[in-house]
């Protein structure tokens, strides 16, 4: 079965046969969607829009400034939507936890996430709550709902509720604060990375730098003691519901390894349906093109393109048989009727389902074709038809599991004819622009280089996942020519390298305001892992707004960390030569990577259980299970993360308890290159 842990879909559903033109929803212009930009500059907004002169011009359109964090608005205002305006009323909201810590060692500390959320449960943004600890001697937690250990062992409940409201509290969420491990133990804590939760029934294994090797498996409170002194060469963690995970060369007496439920082959949860449009008015020569998606709630190191837009298929469109990406149709005549909808496929849980939609003219439609064997080509020219597009998302949907169905191949597919349908109204404009650098792509063999680059900009929603608000795309072209250099264009039809990409996005909307923004620079050689296709070579920048932060608009733009102080910001390098010998269980010959603090090697793939092993240095070699079901060491298909971490952190600080780990990984990452390799050698060939 084909399925990621987040697939979307895009389609073309239609040409409308009525000449005319339709008002484009941007809010304050009275310009047409004829086709033509009204707008080159700011200056060709004055008096265009409701909000007078500062009235700005947004990929052609008027429309009114826009802010991106209620840092800001002025005192008492907060941003909502993307306007600063006065808080929504509190009356009738109730504040639900959406994580706390399970488990804290004396001392330490974490942090809580709440929500405000109403009678039909919609997030409600803008709204202060309070918190309250049980037994604050235990656990003491403040306004913003940082919690902190006490000097003793203990357990408190963390309740919360909407300033404002009469509403009863949360449902408590449990914090247990463990003593300091004693002297000559080495103490193991294995939690669910989504939900925090203590995971019982995981086998934790554990090696000495002395040698030998202890097992133990985990409790109801998902912790174990072994009669070990610090440090370890390695522990892993094993469960026959999850994803495996190895650390190597931990420090500490103390740890918490977070790990992700592994896919269940028999099951898929997601959406399918259409977009609505009203038709009227829409010119013959208009073809409406969308994408629909769900929230990726993983860390951003295993965030992939494909996850945006789907795996490609042969596609007919217009008569001709393309390899786009998954779902892309079109209607041309009345007889021909809707082909083919959006499909979306997520994991099960709170998610946030969103849209991109858009309306294009036939002919740019049909670029697509002449780039159609060329899988960055075909990306790099469907993202900028996407950023002209209107947006649309509902926070705290729930996404529920079933059993797949066989398909023709004796595989099984997703059941989709039983997932929900969904008719998705896209009117939200993209109308922020912000700016993103594109550092020279790197190489990945010789004098080959990573095809293109794609900008996504979204909301870390906590507990749902990573939610995109806007695409941008650039590539590095042979146009006129020229050689592959590295450079990106973001203009195709200009000539020479333009390096600045712009992305247009819609700033949070729908209750999911306040969440921090990530803006992520992926690139990629969009490959395959087809038998005869290429290995996937990817290296990503990421930066993190916290809702205290001001995102940048054009024309400055977003700073990306350099991984040396005064340096100039560059993608991190790909670790091109690394070996393994499935035999001898090693992997040797890691490239040093400037800027890389550890790596991460990952057997399998997102569709089936995969097994991380997070290390430092040039070599690794890759422990025996103790049972054979539960060895995914071959080496047909391997991947090698290399990862750049903000501040002081490393391997020690992402494993300690109650510190950044899973999934919070994003928040502390300010780079990560990806290679898979194939037969051994990681050379970026097939």
């Amino acid at each position: 079965m084909k399925i990621s842990l987040t697939s979307l879909g895009i389609f073309v559903v239609g040409v409308c046969a009525v000449v005319g033109c339709k008002k484009r929803e941007v809010p304050g212009t009275t310009e047409t969607d004829s086709g033509t930009p009204v707008c080159a500059a700011n200056a060709d907004c004055a008096g265009r829009c409701d909000g007078g002169p500062e009235c700005v011009c947004v990929a052609g359109n008027c429309a009114l400034p826009h802010c991106t964090s209620s840092a800001a608005c002025d005192a008492g205002l907060v941003c909502l939507a993307g306007g600063c305006a006065s808080p929504p009323s509190a009356a009738g909201l109730r504040c639900t936890v959406v994580s706390c810590p399970s488990l804290l060692v004396v001392g330490t500390s974490g942090s809580c996430v709440g929500a405000a959320v109403g009678s039909s449960g919609d997030l409600v943004a803008g709204q202060t709550l309070a918190w309250n600890s049980s037994d604050t001697a235990a656990v003491a937690i403040d306004a913003s709902g940082a919690v902190e250990a006490g000097v003793a062992p203990g357990a408190a409940q963390i309740t919360c509720t909407v300033q404002g409201s009469l509403e009863a509290a949360s449902s408590p969420a449990t914090i247990n604060v463990l003593p300091n491990v004693d002297a000559g133990l080495v103490r193991v804590i294995v939690v669910d990375d989504y939900s925090g939760a203590p995971i019982s029934g995981a086998t934790v294994v554990v090696s000495p730098v002395d040698g030998g090797s202890a097992s133990l498996v985990t409790g109801d409170a998902g912790i174990v003691e072994f009669a070990a002194a610090p440090p370890l060469s390695e522990v892993s963690v094993y469960h026959a519901s999850y994803n495996y995970v190895t650390v190597v060369g931990y420090a500490a007496s103390d740890m918490q390894v977070a790990i992700t439920p592994a896919p269940d082959s028999t099951k898929a949860g997601g959406i399918h349906g259409t977009f609505s449009y009203d038709m009227t008015g829409v010119a013959a020569d208009k073809v409406e093109i969308g994408i629909a998606g769900l929230s990726f709630p993983g860390t951003m190191l295993d965030f992939s393109f494909d996850l945006v837009v789907g795996e490609q298929v042969p596609t007919s469109l217009m008569g001709l048989t393309l390899k786009l990406p998954r779902g892309v149709f079109a209607y041309l005549e009345p007889t021909a009727l809707l082909v083919r909808e959006y499909q979306a496929l997520g994991l099960g849980g709170k998610r946030v389902r969103w849209g991109l939609a858009t309306r294009e003219a036939v002919a740019t439609v049909l670029t697509l074709a002449g780039v159609a064997s060329d899988p960055g080509a075909i990306v790099t020219a469907l993202v900028p038809i996407l950023a002209k597009s209107n947006h649309t998302l509902q926070a705290n949907y729930t996404v529920t599991e079933i059993p797949t169905i066989s398909d023709s191949d004796g595989g099984t597919t997703p059941d989709f004819a039983n997932m929900p349908n969904l008719t998705l109204s896209a009117s939200r404009p993209l109308s922020t622009n912000i700016a993103l650098d594109v550092p020279r792509l790197p190489s990945y063999g010789g004098a080959a280089f990573l095809k293109a680059s794609v900008g996504v900009i979204g909301a870390l929603v906590p507990g749902q996942g990573f939610t995109p608000l806007g695409l941008g795309a650039a590539r590095d072209t042979q146009s006129g020519g020229e050689t592959p250099d590295g450079i990106v264009d973001t203009d195709l039809g200009d000539a020479g390298n333009q390096t600045v990409m712009p992305v247009q996005i819609t700033p949070s909307y729908g209750g999911i305001e306040g969440a921090p923004y990530l803006v992520l620079l992926l690139a990629s050689s969009f490959s395959g892992t087809a038998a005869d296709a290429p290995p996937v070579a990817s290296s990503s920048l990421l930066k993190v707004y916290q809702p205290s932060q001001v995102m940048p608009e054009s024309p400055t733009t977003v700073a990306f960390e350099p991984f040396d102080a005064g340096a100039a910001v560059e993608f991190l390098a790909l670790p091109i030569g690394a070996t393994y010998d499935a035999g001898a269980r090693v992997l040797s010959a890691v490239p040093t990577i400037s800027g890389a603090r550890l790596h991460r090697l990952v057997f399998g793939t997102s569709r089936v259980r995969r097994w991380f092993i997070y290390f430092i240095g040039s070599s690794v070699t890759v422990p025996t299970p103790p049972s054979a079901e539960w060895n995914l060491a071959t080496d047909a298909l391997y991947r090698i993360d290399s990862i750049a971490l903000t501040g002081t952190n490393s391997l020690q600080s992402l494993f300690g308890v109650g510190a950044p780990n899973g999934r919070n990984l994003t928040t502390i990452m300010t780079a990560f290159s990806a290679l898979e390799c194939k037969n051994g050698v990681c050379t970026g060939q097939p």
